[in-house]
């Protein structure tokens, strides 16, 4: 466990946060998220999906991400999946990509409602919306990376 909250503490998404907020995000996902090992080529999510609320962080290993376009991009752990859908940033009906894996995986996987919930319970109201505004941020460059590809 203590392997998994290091990961989650170097998402790139962290490094915005004051380190009190670190801590709370970081005990959050780990309350809520479950361990799972995915095998190479499986999907961890599909395009058009219209489930936005689950969210998975890649602990271990590497991912393809597929856009609607066709387009390819590799991520590499640490890497958090699943905030652009949460956040509507495309307005598409659903997922934006498939993402499947490359190796053998470890990751988290979690319900973004249930994640704001435990935070809720750690952090102030305040803090929580410090956080949501930096997964929205997250979101959005991501986005605006792929845009001419989605």
């Amino acid at each position: 466990m203590n392997d998994s909250r290091e990961q989650v503490g170097q998402l790139s998404v962290m490094l915005e946060l004051p380190q009190h907020l670190r801590i709370q995000v970081e005990s959050a996902f780990l309350t809520v998220a479950s361990h799972r090992s995915v095998a190479a080529g499986d999907i961890l999510f599909t395009q058009d999906d219209a489930n936005p609320d689950e969210g998975c962080v890649l602990l271990s290993g590497g991912v393809e991400v597929i856009s609607r376009g066709g387009f390819s991009t590799i991520v590499e752990a640490p890497a958090l999946l699943g905030e652009m859908r949460q956040f509507h940033i495309d307005q598409a009906p659903g997922r934006t990509a498939n993402v499947r894996a490359l190796d053998n995986l470890s990751v988290l996987r979690f319900d973004w409602p249930a994640f704001y919930e435990a935070l809720a319970r750690l952090a102030s109201k305040d803090d929580v919306q410090v956080v949501r505004a930096a997964l929205q941020r997250q979101a959005w460059l991501h986005y605006l990376e792929n845009v001419d590809e989605l």
